[in-house]
């Protein structure tokens, strides 16, 4: 008489599967994380150069703000009311040109390009949200804060003493605490982004892609 002996399925799915962990054991394969060398020469390149132009551009942003805070305003302090009326007239009526503009309104762009290419990077998104959020504050300060005043300034055409006392007055302490303010932000800003830059990779992946295990 022949006998036949049934194995149970379990035992064949684990016996045909070599390698696979046994019931009731955690599976401790690990996938490792893919270094800044996995992504194509093209698109590291690309996050390069996204880096250096935000960086740039904040830069340059903050050290504007930064030399206003350091010398403008401490130069104008000591000069009367007339000149520091005119002075700052002059000064907002030749500020908004094309390198100005590229620079101030080009950050932000700049800043979210190379947040978009850097998805895969927690450690470099997460020093680049902080700079956009640093420098969105600087670009809101001067919109909101900086630039009414300079708009009220520049209607001041009476040049009696009383005028231009009363338009300084109104004027220069708000003005230099909303720089002060600013260039707090935007330095803030550019030491996240020196951060992004200069700091190692470490999950470095292209976006959409993935990893097989």
């Amino acid at each position: 008489m022949t006998s036949s002996i049934t194995v149970p399925p379990a035992t064949l799915s684990r016996t045909s599967q070599p390698g696979a962990p046994e019931p009731g054991m955690r599976d401790t394969t690990a996938v490792v994380a893919p270094t800044a060398e996995e992504s194509p020469p093209w698109f590291a390149a690309l996050q390069r150069s996204s880096l250096i132009l935000a960086t740039v551009l904040v830069g340059l942003a903050a050290g504007f703000f930064f030399t206003y805070q350091i010398s403008v305003t401490r130069a104008l302090a000591e000069v009367d009311d007339t000149t520091y009326v005119d002075t700052f007239q002059a000064i907002n009526s030749t500020i908004r040109n094309t390198p100005f503009g590229l620079v101030f309104f080009g950050a932000i762009p700049a800043l979210c390009a190379a947040l978009a290419l850097h998805r895969g990077d927690r450690h470099r998104r997460l020093a680049i949200g902080i700079a956009l959020v640093l420098y969105v504050a600087t670009f809101a300060i001067t919109a909101a804060g900086s630039v009414p005043l300079n708009d009220t300034l520049g209607l001041v055409t009476d040049r009696s003493t009383d005028a231009v006392a009363q338009a300084r007055a109104d004027f220069e302490q708000p003005w230099n605490r909303l720089n002060l303010i600013r260039t707090l932000t935007s330095l803030g800003a550019l030491v996240a982004m020196s951060v992004a830059t200069l700091g190692r990779s470490r999950d470095n992946v292209v976006p959409g892609t993935t990893l097989s295990q």
